[in-house]
């Protein structure tokens, strides 16, 4: 499986007992719920895949969803698996993904104009992150359209890459 991968809800089975001894999805996330649950699942038990689509999933216009809750959840699971103590041998993986993906929010709540929320998620993020260049990219970047005159920021988005949580 290549970082593009989506496991979609229909293409996955799992023992009844494991799923009842786990807990079902975590409510409190919006988007990213899934992502949790197979990875808690991991953590339990042997997990197995097959390199090939199993389902079909066709985007279209009425998909809801938000870059900015999609950021803002997998940074949610990540600081949940590194305060469980089961994945205390990924630490250090888990600790980075945390990182990137408070990157990526602040970057989001950024362009969308959120300037004082992406400040905040930096200056909150930078205790735990600033160690990692990825979040120093992305933090940058989300300072940089958070301060910047709007101006600058039109012209800055013609040269821009804009990064996709889905792929991070």
């Amino acid at each position: 499986m290549n970082d593009e991968t989506v496991i979609a809800l229909p293409s996955v089975v799992v023992a009844r007992r494991l799923l009842e001894q786990l807990g079902a999805f975590d409510e409190g996330l919006v988007m990213c719920e899934d992502d949790e649950l197979w990875l808690r699942l991991a953590v339990h038990g042997e997990i197995d895949g097959i390199d090939e689509p199993l389902t079909l999933v066709r985007r279209h216009a009425q998909h809801s969803g938000s870059d900015i809750i999609a950021w803002r959840d997998r940074r949610r699971v990540f600081e949940k698996l590194l305060r469980s103590g089961e994945w205390d041998r990924f630490a250090d993986v888990l600790r980075r993904q945390r990182a990137e993906m408070a990157a990526g929010l602040a970057t989001s709540q950024a362009m969308c104009g959120l300037r004082l929320a992406a400040l905040g998620t930096v200056l909150s993020s930078s205790r735990y992150s600033w160690t990692y260049p990825q979040w120093w990219h992305g933090a940058l970047a989300a300072v940089v359209r958070a301060l910047a005159p709007a101006v600058l920021r039109r012209f800055a988005r013609r040269f821009w890459p804009r990064r996709n949580p889905a792929s991070a």
